[in-house]
């Protein structure tokens, strides 16, 4: 693939690294997370980040020390972007997907947070056109890809049946509550907008242990910070690997709804509100 080449030629140049700040406070952090069957390709998802329009002030991948004893004994490609910007972090236990938002909400709160995909070439604009939208409506989470929640007479339908909005060409884009912002097209999360006393790994990881994005919508809704999908189009081409793992097939047919009732009994156990009903 020409990718690939293209990134090994071209990684010395400058225009292609983060500039390397002192002050431990960034304001625009890139975050994900991956596992095994994907950490030899994920320092491609890492090139097409450090070759953004907007450069993020770092880029922190998050991985368990369940599955990576050391950071030392992770692919040497993707140790060699650490001199260009990246950060990269083990933290005990496995908190799956969550592990892209968790430690990042919790370690830097003033930030603000993109959280990304490990198995995407991005497109050079995914965080030019996040922040542009963030600039716009600064308390409002911001995303290039969703679903719209349909809530038809008091009754959630199923996850099957939302809606997905790849691509919005709007000439007033309007901030909702039903949109639930999808992970592969990139998500911005504002200082504090998905912070709760109910992000603790005990509760997301027995409720909604495969659907991260169901979680924070939960939270999101709690909040009262509503969704705008931004004008940004791509194809998001996948990075092709071998025997590749994907959760969001087995999500979207079986799982996500028994997780969102999950999460809707729970809140309303422990708050007395449905936070779907705050659509």
């Amino acid at each position: 693939m020409i990718l690939p080449v293209y990134f090994k030629l071209s990684a010395r140049n400058e225009k292609y690294c983060l500039m390397q700040s002192e002050n431990p406070e960034y304001r625009i952090i890139v975050s994900l997370t991956s596992f095994p069957a994907r950490i030899n390709k994920v320092w491609l998802v890492i090139e097409t980040l450090l070759r953004q329009t907007y450069k993020p002030d770092t880029i922190i991948l998050w991985l368990s020390k369940d599955q990576f004893s050391s950071v030392g004994k992770l692919p040497k490609r993707l140790l060699a972007l650490r001199s260009r910007g990246l950060k990269i972090e083990l933290r005990d236990g496995d908190l799956r997907s969550h592990k892209k938002y968790y430690y990042a909400i919790n370690e830097y709160p003033a930030s603000t947070l993109v959280t990304v995909d490990d198995d995407i070439f991005y497109n050079s604009h995914l965080i030019e056109s996040l922040v542009k939208y963030n600039t716009r409506f600064p308390n409002v989470i911001c995303c290039n890809c969703s679903r719209q929640i349909i809530m038809e007479n008091n009754i959630l339908k199923p996850y099957k049946l939302w809606k997905k909005n790849d691509y919005v060409n709007s000439v007033i884009p309007t901030p909702k509550r039903n949109l639930l912002p999808i992970g592969v097209g990139g998500v911005l999360y504002p200082p504090n907008s998905v912070a709760s006393a109910i992000q603790r790994p005990e509760y997301f990881m027995s409720l909604c242990k495969t659907a991260d994005d169901i979680w924070l919508k939960a939270v999101e809704l709690l909040n009262g910070v509503p969704t705008v999908q931004t004008d940004y189009y791509s194809l998001y081409l996948p990075v092709i690997i071998k025997n590749n793992m994907s959760l969001s097939t087995f999500n979207v047919d079986s799982d996500n709804d028994i997780q969102i009732a999950n999460v809707r009994d729970f809140c309303i156990e422990r708050f007395n509100i449905d936070p779907f009903a705050l659509l």
